[in-house]
């Protein structure tokens, strides 16, 4: 056979065959979607699409700076107390949410599905340890309570060494007669009552001894008006014996 009557391949057919389209030029600037995997049945979940971008957006605002760090106080006895107590505490109430409680809520999904419900309940869990924690600070923060409880110390501790300084302990008021008790309650309503009549009986003297000075010297006043008639009377009595006189001159001479 010579080569002019070699055959040919036959051409294939290309009518059955999709040619794919071009990509689009503005395809890159198109926002993408994607579709998360339900962790619970395995089904796709459509979520929203993100709205799109624009170049024409407000420029972002500049970050502000960080805060300086603010220096925590040293914990005292009790604020240690309190640090070490709180995560016992915490991990005490978590371990009542035991996968196994979980699993008799939800028999169907621990049947079918265990490895996701074990995912969920250390989720749940981590999730409830964590916004305890955060929640705890910033009661500690806001409550000033490290501050305080080291205060408390202080007090507790200066208490400590002047009982241990006194000598002699106090005496409880429990082991008081009631007496003394009722004395000991009365004894500040008694104080003002007599702080109250001191102050007028004060007021009551001191207006006595006005009225005392007053009447001494309207007493001098009347003996100096007696010393004064009784030489007018004496006056009178001159003047009454020379008149006296001399009618008994003129009566003798007649």
């Amino acid at each position: 056979m010579s080569s002019n009557d070699a055959t040919l391949p036959a051409p294939t057919e290309t009518n059955d065959v999709e040619i794919p389209d071009a990509p689009d030029p503005d395809a890159s600037t198109q926002p993408t979607h994607t579709t998360p995997i339900d962790p619970i049945n395995g089904e796709d979940t459509p979520i929203a699409d993100a709205p799109p971008t624009s170049d024409d957006a407000a420029p972002a605002p500049a970050a502000k700076p960080a805060p300086e760090p603010v220096q925590e106080e040293p914990l005292g006895r009790r604020a240690q107390t309190l640090s070490v107590f709180f995560p016992k505490a915490l991990e005490k109430c978590l371990s009542m949410i035991s996968y196994p409680k979980l699993a008799e809520c939800f028999p169907t999904l621990a049947g079918a599905r265990p490895e996701v419900l074990t995912r969920i309940h250390a989720s749940m869990v981590e999730n409830m340890r964590g916004k305890t924690t955060d929640e705890f600070a910033s009661i500690l923060h806001e409550r000033h309570v490290i501050p305080k409880l080291n205060s408390l110390d202080l007090i507790t501790a200066d208490a400590e060494t002047r009982a241990a300084a006194g000598g002699e302990p106090p005496v409880a008021p429990s082991t008081l007669a009631p007496r003394d008790v009722i004395t000991a309650h009365l004894r500040p309503v008694l104080r003002a009552a007599t702080e109250r009549a001191e102050r007028q009986l004060k007021d009551v003297q001191e207006k006595n001894d006005g009225l005392i000075k007053e009447i001494e010297e309207q007493r001098r006043e009347m003996e100096e008006l007696v010393k004064l008639l009784e030489g007018r009377r004496g006056e009178m009595e001159m003047a009454v014996g020379a008149v006296e006189g001399a009618v008994r001159g003129v009566e003798g001479r007649d």
